[in-house]
Parts: C-alpha cells; sequence; structure tokens
C-alpha cells in the first residue's frame, strides 16, 4: 500500500493506492496518523486505486472520520469501488462518511453548499 497527499484549495487529498488492510495500518499507521494532525484542512480520501479493504482499514476510516468531526472537519471518501466499495456498502459506510465517486463530485457538491451558507 502506497499513499501520497497534496493541497487542493482549503483541502488535503490523500490518494491510496493497493490493499488497505491490517499490514498497511501497522506499517502506515504513524505516517497517516501524522499526516492527518499535521493538516488542519478538510481530508479526502481518495479510494479509486485501492484493490482491497478489510477491518483494520476501515476501521482507520472511521477513526479519523471521528477524530476531524470532532475537530469541526470533514473526512470524505471518493472513487471507492470493486470489493472496498462492496465492503463499505455492506457496513453502511458510505451512508455514515460522505462518499462519492469522483473528485469533481464532492467538489461541485462542497462549493455549492458553501455558496449558500456565505
Amino acid at each position: 500500500m502506497n499513499f501520497t497527499q497534496y493541497p487542493l484549495n482549503d483541502h488535503y487529498v490523500l490518494t491510496l493506492e493497493g490493499e488497505f488492510d491490517a499490514q498497511f495500518v501497522k506499517e502506515g499507521e504513524e505516517e497517516f496518523k501524522e499526516f492527518v494532525e499535521e493538516n488542519s484542512s478538510n481530508i479526502i480520501v481518495d479510494l479509486s486505486n485501492v484493490t482491497f479493504i478489510d477491518s483494520s482499514g476501515i476501521g482507520v476510516l472511521v477513526f479519523y472520520y471521528k477524530r476531524l468531526k470532532s475537530q469541526k472537519r470533514k473526512l470524505v471518501l471518493i472513487g471507492a469501488n470493486g470489493q472496498p466499495l462492496k465492503i463499505m456498502k455492506m457496513l453502511r459506510i458510505d451512508e455514515t462518511i460522505e462518499s462519492y465517486r469522483f473528485l469533481s463530485e464532492y467538489l461541485s457538491s462542497f462549493y455549492q453548499e458553501f455558496r449558500v451558507a456565505g
């Protein structure tokens, strides 16, 4: 599992690639934690290149969703497909954590809300 990060306006995008499983959580937990804590922006997790997710990966997403929500920040999921999407739907993660097929779909929704609220 690899991940890259980049800023996007008032968000940070975290792009994951490969298997989001117990091994990745164990090996990448500290780096993932630092990324979330060092950035005060909303976080978009791009799962479009994740081929497999297990309960450890789901646990990390839920943990950081709750942590960011308590800080009045967002964790948004985009691009889940295949096995990760099936697991997220089965566990109803996609009903709890904001989820979109495409980054453009989320950004359009976010900025529409921003214009209405502003």
